[in-house]
């Protein structure tokens, strides 16, 4: 299913650039172009941020599935899991 939506996506922005470089252009067409570059526009920047931003964590490092009392009397002693 996805394969079929990019290769419909990839027809389609090449048949808008093809109206857009046609000396007859209307309005309409413009204004579907833009509309469609706004579109994807948003979608691009935020699968990119979403790659960009997501780290991965290695668990069990730097004691990240522990946690260590801070105060008290049990002051840096390791609490149980429930």
């Amino acid at each position: 299913m996805t394969k079929k939506l990019t290769e419909l996506h990839n027809l389609l922005a090449e048949k808008l650039l093809d109206k857009v470089k046609d000396p007859d252009c209307k309005s309409a067409d413009l204004n579907v172009a833009r509309r469609f570059l706004k579109d994807n526009y948003r979608k691009i920047v935020q699968m990119s941020l979403h790659r960009n931003l997501r780290k991965e964590v290695n668990t069990g490092a730097n004691g990240t599935q522990d946690y260590i009392i801070k105060k008290g009397i049990n002051k840096d002693k390791l609490a149980k899991k429930l």
